[in-house]
């Protein structure tokens, strides 16, 4: 395997004006991570951009302070809107992506390789401010990759002056795997499964759980891309969502009846059906939504079609980013109702960033 030596810059988007916390007062902040920039021109070392920004948002999801937004889901918003997941974010156009990602913190990506060094460094961007820290860097080498990462992640924390439980700083130090080569497979897993190629994901991921066995985030994700079916005949969407399978199975639930008429729905099968009155403009459409359990990770999978079995991608996509819209807020509203009030982010009560 071909060896890529270097440093990484990670723009990640700020922290100034924030108060130091002791443990358990800090409010809950929600944090996206996009995806890493690749700063040194090399095509040979694009694979590193969503590997980083995947593994960071693994590490960081699991501080009880901090709920982070779903990359997968991330990738779909903002295309969306066309904008890109580069890292490539200013000031200005700060507020709008956050305002998109339900994000009070974006956190940036870039990098480059060179020799065999490898520096990474952070800055935070405040998605209502607009504020940018000065960046915090940690230097290391490309076989120390992993553990980089996990000083990069505790620089952050320590910027928002959170203090600990040792089982959750344990949780953060988890490194999925030590093989560079499988890392590397999934992390091009990954770029195919954002790019909707569900077949050549399966087969990078497959890949990855070759070189190491035992990478769990690997086999996770490839059991979520063998399970993913596109059908030609139907508009199809498809996500991974980081929720425990009972909370997206309620607020996918919840979405149906706000957005649709739920005709059937089946809990232990994962699967509901809906669909969408017929209008001068539409013949209605007939809707099917599978979701999966992928042990922590839920599958989602939408098929929309018109009810006189015609595809309109255009009236199907516009009903599906309507079910998914109110899935997101129903989802959110779930994490809110099951965060204590110092979580929240008016910061009252009291918490401790425990298990």
């Amino acid at each position: 395997m071909k060896w890529f030596i270097g440093f990484i810059v990670i723009s990640v988007w700020s922290l100034w004006g924030l108060p130091v916390y002791a443990d358990g007062d800090l409010p809950r902040t929600n944090i996206a991570v996009l995806a890493f920039y690749n700063v040194s021109g090399d095509p040979a070392c694009d694979w590193l951009s969503v590997g980083i920004a995947e593994t960071l948002t693994v590490k960081l999801a699991q501080v009880p302070s901090f709920r982070l937004v779903e990359r997968m889901r991330m990738k779909d918003l903002l295309g969306e809107q066309k904008i890109g997941d580069s890292g490539l974010v200013d000031a200005a156009t700060a507020p709008k992506i956050g305002r998109l990602l339900g994000a009070q913190k974006l956190l940036l990506g870039a990098y480059q390789i060179q020799d065999d060094a490898l520096r990474l460094s952070a800055r935070l961007v405040d998605t209502t401010t607009g504020e940018v820290t000065t960046p915090v860097s940690v230097d290391g080498t490309i076989e120390e990759v992993f553990a980089v990462e996990d000083r990069l992640a505790a620089a952050i924390l320590k910027n928002f002056g959170i203090t600990l439980s040792p089982e959750i700083e344990a949780k953060i130090r988890v490194t999925q795997t030590v093989n560079p080569a499988a890392f590397q497979a999934y992390s091009s897993g990954l770029t195919y499964l954002y790019q909707g190629e569900f077949a050549k994901a399966a087969v990078a991921l497959q890949l990855a759980t070759d070189f190491d066995p035992q990478f769990q985030l690997a086999l996770q994700t490839l059991r979520f891309a063998q399970w993913a079916r596109p059908d030609l005949r139907t508009a199809t969407y498809m996500t991974k969502v980081n929720a425990p399978y009972d909370a997206a199975y309620d607020a996918m639930l919840r979405a149906l009846k706000h957005t649709v008429k739920l005709q059937s729905e089946d809990r232990a099968q994962g699967k509901l059906l809906a669909s969408q009155g017929i209008t001068l403009t539409s013949w209605g459409l007939k809707l099917q939504v599978e979701l999966a359990d992928f042990h922590g990770m839920t599958g989602l999978l939408i098929r929309s079609r018109t009810k006189i079995d015609m595809v309109n991608l255009g009236e199907c996509q516009r009903c599906i980013r309507k079910i998914m819209a109110a899935f997101d807020e129903e989802l959110r509203a779930t994490n809110e109702k099951t965060t204590p009030a110092a979580q929240r982010p008016d910061g009252t009560g009291e918490r401790t960033d425990h298990e």
